[in-house]
């Protein structure tokens, strides 16, 4: 592959080629230092939920799972937890399937989250995020 292959973009060569690459390599060290992370937290969460047992701990570890492996990943977890009774719970699963397109469930998670929300600002972020999946139809 050449130099010319390498620094064309979708909409043709940019601008100034030597930035472009800088930014990109920028952007990629970025992407793998914060996968890095996600893969420390990811392991630390594994080895505390083990430990513990506990479902909140193990309810985390889905959302760096689903930042790493997508939203079905964390999906799976989530839906072998017994958490019924934690909003939080219902909110995280709303907002993993309302990234997976899965928009009427998670309508009904926001809706099973506002149910057992007791503070007025959680209240109305629910309710904004419930209008942008009615908007959305």
């Amino acid at each position: 592959m050449g130099l010319q292959q390498v620094i064309r973009t979708p909409a043709g060569e940019p601008a100034n080629p030597i930035v472009w690459l800088v930014v990109t390599a920028r952007n990629r060290a970025i992407d793998h230092v914060r996968r890095q992370q996600l893969l420390a937290e990811k392991s630390t969460l594994l080895v505390l939920a083990r430990e513990t047992g506990s479902a909140v701990v193990e309810m985390n570890r889905a959302i760096a799972v689903a930042e790493l492996d997508g939203p079905d990943a964390g999906l799976a977890i989530l839906d072998q937890l017994d958490l019924d009774h934690y909003r939080y719970y219902h909110s995280t699963r709303a907002d993993l399937l309302r990234r997976n397109g899965r928009d009427t469930e998670a309508r009904q998670a926001y809706q099973h989250a506002l149910e057992l929300t007791q503070t007025e600002p959680e209240r109305r972020f629910l309710q904004d995020r419930l209008a942008e999946l009615t908007s959305s139809d």
